[in-house]
């Protein structure tokens, strides 16, 4: 009907778009957190007892094999229909992600500085002051990336109900509205154009010096 055809979805959209880049952006803030700590626990150059490095690796190694759909059905059904369910599974995804390239990016450091800090008697200091200059462009670098793929997979999160724009999207399709699909799917792509251009503003300015 023309009435059907002529209702703009906007106005319903744009607060469920604005809730998948939170859902995306806080789940990606607190991952890069956790991973952070995790990577420094899970080197070989971080100087950490072998079990407690063995036993970090296991469990981001879990943690990344089980894709973001699966975590997000479990917490779909433990905790029901919401954004609390799409933010666990992004989290916990990305925390075994980042860990990961995290952890490699410590130990690919240069020992040089390390050895320095370590014949003046420095302990953590070593961490502080030798590795975490070296790596935080990386870190940095790699938490923009997880960004973007997060907006990216919150978007199919919420087709099981996970939260976000793409529970509406998952709601139009069943329905034959068509026409409110067309412009959801227009909206996600500006969304995640703009979110590429934004995050590689934001790695030249915070990485390079650049504006």
């Amino acid at each position: 009907s023309a009435s059907r055809w002529g209702a703009c979805p906007l106005p319903t959209q744009l607060p469920l778009i604005w809730e998948t880049l939170q859902l995306a952006l806080a789940s990606t803030l607190v991952a890069v957190a956790i991973a952070t700590i995790f990577a420094f626990l899970a080197a070989n150059n971080a100087w950490i007892p072998a079990p407690v490095r063995f036993a970090i690796r296991v469990l981001v190694a879990f943690l990344r094999t089980m894709p973001e759909l699966a975590w997000a059905v479990i917490f779909v059904m433990a905790f029901g229909i919401g954004a609390i369910p799409g933010f666990l599974a992004l989290m916990l995804h990305t925390v075994g992600s980042l860990t990961k390239l995290f952890y490699e990016a410590v130990e690919s450091a240069q020992n040089k500085p390390v050895r320095g800090l370590a014949a003046c008697g420095a302990s953590l200091q070593k961490i502080r002051f030798a590795l975490w200059p070296q790596v935080k462009p990386l870190f940095l670098s790699y938490g923009f990336m997880r960004l973007e793929i997060n907006f990216r997979s919150s978007t199919i999160l919420g087709l099981v109900g996970a939260g976000g724009i793409g529970q509406e999207l998952m709601t139009n399709i069943k329905l034959d509205r068509y026409d409110q699909v067309s412009i959801t799917l227009l909206l996600i792509i500006l969304v995640v154009s703009a979110l590429d251009m934004l995050s590689g503003r934001l790695r030249l300015w915070v990485l390079e010096g650049k504006k």
